[in-house]
C-alpha cells in the first residue's frame, strides 16, 4: 500500500482536500498544503504557512485507516520547509484526535517542545468581522 503513496504539495489542478473543515471560497495557497495521495485519493494532509520566520502547522488530517502516512507526510513537510529556508515549525493539535496526538508524539521524539497550556483556535472571514 505505501509503495504507491505520493507525498507532495497540492497542485494547481487539485481540489482543496478538507472542504468540510473550512468554509467554501477561502483562498488557500496550494504551495503550503502537503498531501499524501494514494490512487488519486488524499489519505492525509498538512495545511501550513509561513509566520514570523517559522512555519505554522494549521491543520493535520489523516483519513481513517491511513495513520501510517503521518510520519512520511510530516518528514516531507519538514524537508520542504528546510529547503525553503525555514529553521523552525510550530503547530496546534487536538489530542482527542488520534492522528494529531500521534503527530505530537512524533514531534516530541524529534526534539520538539510541547506547550501544554490549553488553547482554542478561532478565525473567520474578514468581511464579516469588518461589518461588526
Amino acid at each position: 500500500m505505501i509503495a504507491t503513496m505520493e507525498v507532495r504539495n497540492l497542485r494547481a489542478t487539485d481540489r482543496f482536500p478538507l472542504p468540510e473543515t473550512f468554509p467554501h471560497g477561502w483562498n488557500f495557497d496550494k504551495d503550503w498544503i502537503w498531501v499524501a495521495v494514494e490512487d488519486d485519493t488524499v489519505a492525509g494532509a498538512i495545511l501550513a504557512g509561513p509566520m514570523h520566520g517559522i512555519v505554522l502547522i494549521q491543520v493535520v488530517y489523516i483519513r481513517p485507516k491511513f495513520g501510517f502516512v503521518l510520519l512520511r507526510l510530516f518528514r516531507t513537510f519538514l524537508r520542504d520547509c528546510a529547503r525553503r529556508g525555514f529553521h523552525a515549525y510550530m503547530g496546534y493539535v487536538n489530542i482527542a484526535k488520534p492522528e494529531q496526538k500521534k503527530l505530537l508524539r512524533i514531534a516530541v521524539r524529534a526534539k520538539g517542545i510541547a506547550f501544554t497550556d490549553p488553547m482554542l483556535c478561532f478565525g473567520g472571514a474578514l468581511k464579516d468581522a469588518l461589518r461588526w
